[in-house]
């Protein structure tokens, strides 16, 4: 499925005459960083889903209300000043879309992003290690 997106940029971009400039490179830290990210989460969540058999469909659900608040198909300058902003930064889907977006849209992304995704990143691994690690030996058994 990623092979078939990143195979229709470059026709889009063609289409609508837009651009790639330098700066379509750091998409490409940005989209490592994403992977890094979603590997620790995945960690997480498979061994807690495979645990509670029913979080699944929680965890499908609880994505799609993620989508949902994460500016993907809405733009950012759509929320009214002042605490729709600050709730918005809170959201780290948005920092991790953010530093992929943006690149591609040729703007550079925020420190605050790519500060923000490095953070989670060190953070989530480590509780992801220690996480997997208290239960591996019980993983085979819920099975």
């Amino acid at each position: 499925m990623f092979a078939h997106n990143i195979a229709v940029f470059p026709v889009v971009m063609l289409v609508f005459l837009h651009p790639i400039t330098w700066i379509a490179l750091l998409a490409l830290p940005g989209l490592l960083l994403v992977a890094m990210n979603l590997l620790w989460i995945t960690l997480i969540l498979s061994v807690v889903c495979t645990r509670y058999r029913d979080m699944t469909q929680i965890v499908q659900n609880a994505l799609q209300v993620v989508f949902y608040l994460t500016p993907i198909i809405w733009k950012q300058d759509n929320l009214p000043a002042g605490i729709g902003q600050d709730l918005l930064m809170l959201n780290p889907f948005y920092h991790l879309v953010s530093i992929v977006r943006s690149p591609l849209l040729g703007v550079y992304p925020s420190a605050l992003n790519w500060v923000f995704a490095v953070t989670l990143m060190i953070v989530g691994w480590t509780a992801a290690v220690l996480f997997f690690g208290s239960y591996r030996k019980r993983i085979a058994y819920w099975l």
